[in-house]
């Protein structure tokens, strides 16, 4: 799907960027400029920025979502239970 005809920047080539980018920092702020400068591109009209906001954030959410450690830590908000996060004891840790 083309989301940007005059630059004609697909869906696809949107979603490799963001893919890009969020390995480079998975808590950036991704916008529309940002993605387009990682492209090598700018907007133009600037009418493509609304569909490419909502194929950028799609993306995001489905990155969010198969991500294991991300859905953890939505589901289990107070963070790692007590009985699972028990100190070590200090004998039993290696120094060395």
């Amino acid at each position: 799907m083309i989301v940007c005809h005059c630059n004609v920047i697909s869906r696809d080539d949107l979603e490799r960027t963001v893919d890009e980018l969020l390995a480079e920092d998975p808590l950036r702020m991704l916008t529309p400029g940002l993605v387009y400068m990682t492209m090598g591109k700018r907007g133009r009209c600037c009418g493509c920025f609304p569909n490419a906001i909502a194929v950028i954030n799609r993306y995001v959410d489905f990155c969010r979502e198969r991500d294991d450690l991300a859905r953890h830590r939505r589901e289990h908000p107070q963070g790692v239970p007590h009985e699972v996060a028990q100190p070590v004891p200090a004998r039993a840790r290696r120094i060395g």
